[in-house]
């Protein structure tokens, strides 16, 4: 999760970076503009999720730092719905990078080079506290944490300063394009 509950008796473990940027099509004006100042973007129509959302939230904290206010915003209720209304010239959207792998790779959208971002946040796994858990799930978190770099493979490309290094400490390297953790595992075979 990005978001690990509050109030809620649980261990938590960061395994991964969760970059968010701003997203348009290939032809938009902004689209190979460098370091766009973040006030220029909030005259665009900018495509935002539901309040509640962790998506929301990392945008409207944005905003507050910076001390600006969206002149025109269009909410939406799925990544998904921005994705198409991003890609069919409604506005640009603030998204996780993540979300968007297949549609940078068929340069159907294209992630802005703004000043200050991306915004990275952290991915989480969670269980309440004491909670034995089973085999398979340990398995997972074991398998997350150990792997869990190589879902910046995916937007490796397309980001501009994004960490080097995972929460774990390991070195981000060799990774391109869109990266599947079973090619990940793979390639752990093959190195044994």
């Amino acid at each position: 999760m990005g978001q690990p509950p509050e109030g809620l008796d649980a261990e938590k473990e960061a395994f991964a970076y969760h970059p968010l940027g701003f997203i348009a099509p290939p032809d938009h004006p902004f689209a190979k503009a460098k370091q766009i100042p973040l006030h220029v973007l909030m005259q665009e129509m900018l495509l935002i999720r539901e309040p509640g959302s962790g998506t929301r939230n990392v945008f409207e904290r944005l905003l507050s730092t910076h001390r600006l206010e969206a002149e025109r915003t269009l909410q939406m209720d799925s990544n998904e719905t921005i994705k198409q209304a991003v890609m069919a010239g409604m506005g640009i959207a603030l998204l996780s990078l993540h979300t968007i792998a297949l549609e940078l790779e068929a340069k159907r959208l294209v992630v802005l080079d703004v000043e200050s971002l991306p915004v990275i946040r952290r991915w989480y796994i969670a269980h309440r506290t004491g909670k034995r858990l089973s085999p398979a799930a340990v398995a997972f978190r074991q398998f997350l944490l150990e792997e869990g770099a190589v879902l910046l493979g995916q937007v490796r490309d397309h980001v501009k300063n994004e960490p080097r290094q995972n929460p774990r400490g390991k070195r981000l390297s060799g990774m391109h394009g869109r990266t599947s953790a079973s090619g990940a595992a793979s390639s752990k075979a093959k190195k044994k």
